[in-house]
C-alpha cells in the first residue's frame, strides 16, 4: 500500500431515466491540490479544502494532505492551526461565512463555502494586511481626489 492519494469520480450513466452503469474515472490529487493551491486573494493569498469532519483535502503544504493533517485535532493539542479550527467550529461547518484568525503571528480573514456535493468546506484567504492595502489605496485615491476637486472648487470661486 502506497501514501498515494487519487480523486475518484463516478456518474450514473441512464437509458430512459434508469441507471444502467456507472462512470469511474480516476485523477491524481495532486492536481487538486495544485488547482487549489493556486487561489487566495493579494500576494500571499492561499485555500484549502477540509472535510466537515476537519480532515484536510487539499492545501498548499501538502504534507497536510499525505499526513491526513485534521486541523481539528489542533484544538486539544494547542496546535498550528487551533484559532482557524476554533472559528470554523463556532462560524458551523457546512455554513458560509468570513472568519477572522491568528496562525504564526499573522492575522488572516478567509472565505468559507460549503461544497453541498462533496460534504467538502472550501476556504479562500489572506493575510489581513494584505486584504488592507487595498482598502488604504482606495482611501487614499477618495482623499487624493476629493483634494483636487476642493482646489478646483476654490479656484472656480475666486474667478
Amino acid at each position: 500500500m502506497t501514501k498515494e492519494t487519487k480523486i475518484i469520480y463516478a456518474a450514473p450513466i441512464r437509458s430512459d431515466n434508469t441507471v444502467v452503469g456507472v462512470l469511474i474515472g480516476e485523477k491524481d490529487s495532486l492536481d487538486l491540490n495544485n488547482t487549489v493551491g493556486q487561489m487566495g486573494f493579494g500576494e500571499n493569498g492561499f485555500a484549502f479544502l477540509i472535510s466537515r469532519e476537519g480532515k484536510v483535502n487539499a492545501h498548499q503544504d501538502i504534507s497536510h494532505v499525505l499526513n491526513d493533517r485534521n486541523i481539528f485535532e489542533d484544538i486539544d493539542k494547542d496546535g498550528e492551526y487551533k484559532d482557524v479550527a476554533l472559528r470554523l467550529s463556532e462560524l458551523g461547518m457546512g455554513n458560509t461565512g468570513i472568519i477572522e484568525y491568528e496562525i504564526s503571528g499573522a492575522k488572516r480573514y478567509m472565505g468559507i463555502a460549503p461544497i453541498k456535493s462533496t460534504g467538502w468546506v472550501l476556504g479562500v484567504g489572506a493575510l489581513k494586511k494584505d486584504v488592507l492595502v487595498q482598502l488604504n489605496l482606495l482611501r487614499n485615491s477618495i482623499i487624493l481626489v476629493s483634494i483636487v476637486f476642493c482646489l478646483l472648487e476654490y479656484w472656480l470661486q475666486s474667478l
